[in-house]
């Protein structure tokens, strides 16, 4: 009898899996349409209603599935640059990677991310991010393409295509009209509809109809009274409407602030993970469907968006997604390389000091802040910051390529004052009293053992504890937190060190400022403030031991020599004479070098995610040190490692200054292969560089405030404005110099239909092989509507061979000559008389025509 009961149990059992196994969903036979449509009629609705928002375990970042129906999750990650899971290869930021005008190495990269997502297990990316580079001080300038619309939607497209050849979806962000991060949730941009269509909304529509990607994330702000998440225009009307995009719409990870107008407007997922009883797409969303109030046909379309990517990612057919996955190999890192090289950019070349001859170089100095720090790093620069598997400093990649060759000599010449422990009287506590609040509790357990007030943050905790007989030595967990009280204004660096893993953090930044990732290894790492005298500015250090790591001898010599196990430091605003005091021991070591090479600039905290910078300004103390070292030596070469245009007030002191802007985990040895010639510098500026801030459009054209952004600018973007208003920019639109020359030649434009036809020869006139960036600028003669004088239409790389010629051909097509007719709503070509212009930058024009339609 019990074997029988057993039997029909299992029977039971096995008969209710059966009944519940989604035949039709997962039967790749049966056309998607009615798989979906299947699971639509199969689901309850609260199971509909659980697939629109981000699941409720906190700290994962899933697409929910219905296992009762075998519809599986769908994991996703950050990774414009790399994917944000484990260590992967990681790739120029944004404006690097843009910077080198090449749709097809984009697109390379875009199919190593989406392989090394499938590696990882994630099935969408949230990326590319491609808003317009309009406000100079914007935190995420360096994250963002570039300042023109036609451009951005190009490389964005290539990105896309580059993630979904591998079955991961590409979600492009943020969309709309986003460029500014302080009130970043909430402000509104406010900007009239031919500006929106011409220049805000132009680079996503064309990623829409040339990528085709799966996904798209709205933009925190508003828009013209409305919420991007909540604006039915932006969402229903245009994406989904015009331009036809058939993918889902999810928020940015600061969640819909709405129910019913959400839904309505087009939203599909509210992101990230919440309370299903609390959150706007959860059951409030359920209880409106029930009251009418979100018709049933609105979530099921929400729903059958969702599973039409997750369909098209494999999910619905149950595929092996790590299957083939290229994960850190060597074919994915040499694209990492490729993509550094060409995103560098040569802003100065006097009397052709660069390439280095390396038979003729013997002794190379290398100085400054940035030459080994870190920057692929998991969180820096916010939600981009990707953890690389490796990464090639530029002392490194000159170590490299000097072996054996000639002397590398690495100075501690950085511009920073000397390091001190931050001390006591610059820290204030919750009670008002000088120090800092240290939080002690046991490695693993969240239970507090003790909190008291600590003078300063200098602790050695090797074989000791901070509470002892509590927490044992090597099981020590800390959260440091004060207020820092910065007593004259200017540039700081602060230096954590530690002997483990930790993090700091620094007023209202929107991601770490500095990340010791590694677990049982001393280590140390900077950041760059801009602090203001008298003003606060709350810290916050989270420590954690890790015993198991505390194995490696040298490690356990640093500890011998009571080197700290926690030190925060400061270095103070410099000046001349610190400088000067600085340089005088190596002052004979200087002067003797064939060449100074100098990187410096910026880093992740004036360049990130979360709070936009105050100014242009270079810091001070670098600046002096390249003025007092390039006094001593002539032959003194500049590397600018920064996201976003900066003021160069040392530029007429030195003869040559390469740009890498942050290049990624093969930055070192892409810029080591430039400066001695390995390598051609064919990266172009993707934005107009300012001489000062105050010429920039955005502050002379347009206003601001904590609520609103007002787009006054119009279509007066970067080159648009400077080129018409004939306002000299720094470097323009395009710039970017080469160590070989090219000749324009022979252009021709004629009429196709609607389309009209460019050709041209491009020849590389000089010793070296190079590549050059043909780029086709359009201008209109006599439109009743304020045009730009011209706008970029195409654009071509040509690489090319010393003496070598190749003609390139550029079909333009009614699109090239249109603008948005207010009046009529609709884009529009006129009649007239076009100018066609085929040149080096936005101000080197080498060859032009006309024609007319």
């Amino acid at each position: 009898m019990k074997k029988l009961l057993c039997g029909i149990g299992l029977l039971l059992c096995c008969g209710g899996t059966l009944s519940a196994q989604p035949e039709v969903i997962a039967d790749p036979n049966i056309p998607i349409e009615e798989r979906i449509q299947n699971a639509i009629e199969r689901m309850t609705p609260e199971e509909k209603v659980r697939l629109c928002f981000g699941g409720d375990k906190f700290g994962e970042v899933v697409l929910p599935g219905v296992p009762r129906l075998g519809i599986l999750p769908m994991y996703a990650a950050d990774g414009p640059r790399g994917i944000r899971a484990g260590a992967v290869t990681v790739f120029p930021s944004g404006l690097g990677l843009a910077a080198t005008w090449n749709p097809a190495l984009v697109e390379e990269t875009g199919r190593v991310i989406g392989s090394e997502s499938r590696a990882n297990g994630i099935s969408m990316v949230f990326g590319p991010a491609f808003n317009i580079n309009r406000d100079p001080l914007g935190g995420r300038f360096f994250e963002y393409l570039t300042e023109d619309p036609f451009l951005s939607g190009k490389l964005a497209a290539a990105q896309v295509r580059g993630i979904q050849s591998e079955g991961v979806s590409a979600c492009i962000k943020h969309f709309a009209a986003n460029g500014r991060d302080l009130n970043r949730n909430w402000y509104m941009s406010n900007v009239d509809e031919r500006t929106l269509r011409e220049i805000y909304l132009r680079g996503f529509e064309i990623a829409v109809e040339e990528g085709d990607p799966w996904g798209c994330m709205t933009a925190a702000n508003g828009l013209n009274g409305d919420l991007c998440s909540d604006s039915r225009w932006l969402l229903n009307d245009v994406l989904k409407g015009e331009w036809g995009f058939k993918g889902l719409v999810l928020t940015d990870f600061c969640h819909s602030r709405s129910t019913e107008k959400a839904a309505l407007a087009g939203l599909d997922i509210d992101m990230p993970w919440g309370d299903f009883e609390t959150i706007k797409f959860g059951k409030p969303l359920m209880d409106a469907v029930a009251r009418g109030d979100v018709p049933q046909s609105v979530l099921d379309e929400m729903v059958r968006r969702i599973l039409w990517v997750k369909w098209k990612t494999g999910m619905l057919d149950h595929k092996d997604m790590k299957a083939g996955a290229a994960l850190n190999t060597p074919e994915n890192q040499q694209v990492a390389r490729r993509a550094a090289a060409e995103s560098m950019v040569l802003l100065k070349n006097d009397g052709g000091l660069l390439p280095l001859d390396i038979d003729k170089t013997k002794k190379v100095v290398l100085i400054g802040p940035n030459c080994a720090q870190r920057f692929c790093v998991l969180g820096l620069g916010g939600s981009s910051g990707a953890q690389a598997v490796y990464e090639t400093t530029p002392l490194k990649g000159l170590e490299a390529k000097l072996a054996g060759k000639a002397d590398l000599a690495y100075l501690p010449l950085t511009g920073d004052s000397e390091f001190q422990p931050i001390p006591n009287e610059c820290w204030v506590g919750k009670d008002g009293r000088n120090g800092v609040t240290a939080v002690y509790r046991k490695q693993g357990s969240g239970d507090v053992q003790q909190e008291r007030i600590e003078p300063v943050v200098d602790f050695t905790w090797f074989n000791a504890s901070p509470v002892p007989g509590k927490i044992e030595p090597g099981y020590v967990h800390a959260t440091v937190e004060g207020k820092l009280k910065a007593p004259v204004t200017g540039n700081y660096t602060l230096r954590l060190i530690t002997d483990d893993h930790a993090e700091l953090w620094v007023s209202d930044m929107g991601a770490q400022a500095v990340r010791n990732a590694e677990a049982g290894v001393p280590q140390r790492n900077t950041a760059m403030f801009f602090f203001e005298a008298g003003k606060t500015y709350d810290v916050r250090i989270d420590y954690s031991q890790s015993p198991d790591g505390r194995k490696n001898a040298t490690e356990m010599n640093y500890w011998a020599k009571d080197n700290p196990s926690l030190r925060l430091e400061w270095a103070m605003p410099s000046d001349a004479d610190i400088i000067a005091g600085q340089i005088a021991p190596y002052r004979e070591q200087l002067a003797d070098a064939d060449a100074i090479v100098f990187v410096g600039g910026t880093d992740h905290n004036l360049d990130c995610e979360g709070r936009d910078r105050t100014s242009m300004q270079f810091p001070q103390g670098q600046t002096e040190l390249i003025r007092q070292v390039s006094a001593i030596n002539g032959k003194t070469i500049v590397v600018l490692m920064h996201g976003a245009p900066i003021d160069l007030p040392w530029i007429d002191r030195v003869p040559a200054v390469l740009d890498m802007f942050f290049p990624g985990m093969e930055g070192g040895t892409a810029m080591a292969d430039i400066l001695f010639g390995d390598a051609d510098p064919s990266g172009r500026l993707t934005f107009s560089w300012p001489e000062r801030l105050e010429d920039s459009p955005v502050y002379e054209l347009a206003t601001q405030d904590v609520d609103n952004v007002n787009y006054e600018d119009s279509l007066m973007v970067g080159y648009r404005y400077f080129d018409t208003k004939r306002v000299t920019p720094r470097y323009e639109f395009g710039y970017g110099l080469s160590y070989t020359t090219f000749d324009y030649s022979k252009m021709k434009v004629k009429k196709d239909g609607d389309n009209c036809v460019v050709t041209l020869h491009v020849k590389n006139t000089g010793s070296r092989d190079g590549a050059e960036v043909v780029q086709i600028y359009v201008g209109q003669k006599n439109c009743r509507y304020t045009r730009p004088v011209h706008e970029l239409k195409a654009f071509d790389k040509v690489f090319l061979k010393p003496g070598e010629s190749r003609e390139v051909t550029f079909t333009l097509d009614k699109d090239a000559f249109s603008y948005w007719n207010p009046d009529r709503r609709a884009w529009v070509r006129d009649s007239d008389e076009f100018t066609i212009e085929a040149g080096h930058s936005s101000r080197d024009i080498r060859r032009s025509a006309k024609v007319r339609f």
